[in-house]
């Protein structure tokens, strides 16, 4: 099955991306500097979940096994997150289930 192929991945809602992108450009003392937009790391199983949530009615697949886990990090990881808490009204980033 193909969902089982994408195993972990990192996940950003496109509002973050674009409130990291205006601060980006705003902040001097962000110069040079790669900016992670990493909110989660995720697997298909957490986007079943949500959406068995969001719509009980409905019958989806099980959980997928062995998708393993992203344990690793980036140099700087924390750099987007906190250019949103500097120059935009948000405290985290956008949830996953609002994204769905």
């Amino acid at each position: 099955m193909w969902l089982r192929d994408l195993g972990v991945y990192s996940y950003v809602n496109v509002s973050d991306v674009e409130g990291i992108h205006v601060a980006a450009a705003l902040d001097p003392e962000v110069k040079s500097k790669r900016i992670y937009a990493i909110a989660k790391h995720v697997t298909w199983n957490n986007h079943l979940a949500i959406m068995r949530k969001i719509f009980q009615e409905k019958k989806f697949l099980d959980d997928l096994k062995d998708l393993g886990i992203l344990s690793g990090r980036v140099e700087d990881e924390d750099l987007g997150l906190k250019l949103l808490k500097k120059w935009g009204p948000l405290d985290d980033w956008v949830p996953l289930e609002v994204g769905i």
